[in-house]
């Protein structure tokens, strides 16, 4: 607004031209003001949608490389127990072996003492 320099007083009249004015700009300001604000509101939301769906995805990286981690850490641990576990199942195995060629060893010495008195009083007989 280009300003005039008067030497007269101000009248009633132009004051209230004067407060005209202002109020015009004013709202006009206001306005421009509200729109852009409205437009850094959408600026904004725009950006935090973007940031979090940026964040959506990194946790999901994190989340699948961390499984991807844990399946390989379980993996490796599974082959150091069942590596571990081998020579004890086959110590096991060979000792149910030997167990049942005991058994069956002792079943036939037993058999042949039960049988021992017979072939005795056979042997004495003849």
């Amino acid at each position: 607004m280009k300003q005039k320099i008067i030497s007269e007083p101000a009248t009633r009249e132009d004051l209230g031209k004067t407060e005209k004015t202002l109020r015009q700009e004013m709202q006009e300001t206001e306005k421009r003001l509200r729109q852009e604000m409205q437009e850094i509101r959408k600026e904004l939301r725009k950006d935090i949608e973007v940031s979090a769906e940026m964040v959506k995805f990194d946790t999901r990286r994190a989340i699948d490389d961390s499984k991807i981690e844990l399946e390989a850490k379980m993996t490796q641990f599974k082959d150091v127990i069942l590596t571990a576990i081998d020579p004890l199942l086959r110590e096991l195995e060979e000792r149910r072996q030997e167990r049942e060629i005991g058994a069956d060893q002792y079943y036939k010495v037993r058999q042949q003492l039960e049988n021992h008195d017979p072939r005795l009083t056979k042997l004495e007989h003849a």
